[in-house]
């Protein structure tokens, strides 16, 4: 249990209140409020970490998907922004089932999340991206009466000694994405 704690001026403050209020706003400052998710900061944060992680030790394997949902603003204008944030909410418990323990992933804008793979060769993290884009596309949203599918694109890059910030890592995970998206959507491309 807390203790109450009397100040020099006689003012009773409970440590514990105020230990589970200092929780509660680190969690609102690292998670996505909607997915549960980290949030773009938080995991920025984690990505640089592992960028100086490989850049002490270059032969460490880490790699970085960029993930879209494929045409989200049709959800949104045919169904509604609640049932947008249900996809969300969807899409990033098929993504958390499928992450291992020192994976991470983050909501990063709208419709876009990272997935961060340490200690991950290209080949395991196209693999892993493809039984994502899979495990999506076979698991629409139901909804009441509705069933909503969607896709998703994915762009993955490997993280280089030569980054020296998160991005550069964006960059080129992002252009990967978009040649996904160009050459038809749910599809995965490596930078």
């Amino acid at each position: 249990d807390g203790k109450t704690v009397i100040g020099m001026f006689g003012i009773s403050r409970d440590i514990s209140e105020s230990k589970r209020r200092e929780d509660e706003l680190r969690t609102m400052a690292t998670t996505d409020f909607l997915t549960g998710l980290a949030s773009r900061r938080d995991f920025i944060d984690d990505l640089n970490r592992q960028i100086a992680r490989v850049q002490r030790s270059p032969q460490i394997n880490t790699c970085l998907l960029m993930t879209d949902l494929d045409f989200f603003k049709r959800v949104n204008d045919a169904y509604g922004h609640a049932i947008g944030d249900a996809m969300l909410q969807h899409i990033s418990g098929l993504m958390k089932s499928e992450i291992r323990r020192v994976d991470s992933v983050g909501r990063i804008g709208g419709e876009e999340f990272a997935i961060l793979m340490p200690d991950t060769p290209l080949a395991a993290a196209h693999a892993f991206a493809e039984r994502i884009r899979n495990k999506v596309m076979q698991t629409p949203l139901c909804d009441k009466d509705k069933v909503i599918p969607i896709t998703v694109s994915i762009g993955i890059t490997q993280i280089s000694c030569k980054d020296q910030s998160f991005d550069s890592v964006f960059e080129r995970a992002d252009r990967a994405l978009y040649q996904a998206k160009h050459f038809g959507r749910n599809r995965v491309e490596l930078a």
